[in-house]
């Protein structure tokens, strides 16, 4: 854990005011079912990395080149190849399906509340 709850939320606040964007995580969980199909060992600091170049430092994830980046800080390679293909797109699809439908996961975000 990096902080309180108080000020995460203050930072998640902050971010949500004047962030220029939303960044589409779609490719970012390709990236973790890519690290975990090949068994890679820092799975959890990789989670970590991209949950942090979000939250923390407000980049743009949706781009390939900054998951790429953001892997081979962690010492994933391969990403970039990898996003560039069809790979783990249906699986998940199917995921977000299952956590939607089966799970009963409702995505609900309140801003300026």
């Amino acid at each position: 854990r990096t902080g309180s709850r108080s000020t995460i939320g203050s930072r998640l606040q902050s971010l949500l005011t004047t962030c220029r964007f939303w960044p589409n995580s779609f490719n970012a969980h390709r990236v973790m079912m890519y690290a975990r199909s090949i068994h890679f060992k820092d799975v959890h600091n990789l989670a970590l990395t991209i949950y942090n170049a979000v939250y923390e430092q407000g980049e743009n994830i949706s781009l390939v080149e900054t998951l790429n980046r953001l892997a081979e800080q962690t010492g994933l390679n391969g990403v970039k190849e990898m996003l560039e293909s069809d790979r783990f797109i249906e699986e998940v699809f199917e995921e977000d399906d299952f956590a939607k439908c089966d799970l009963e996961i409702q995505y609900c975000f309140r801003l300026g509340a």
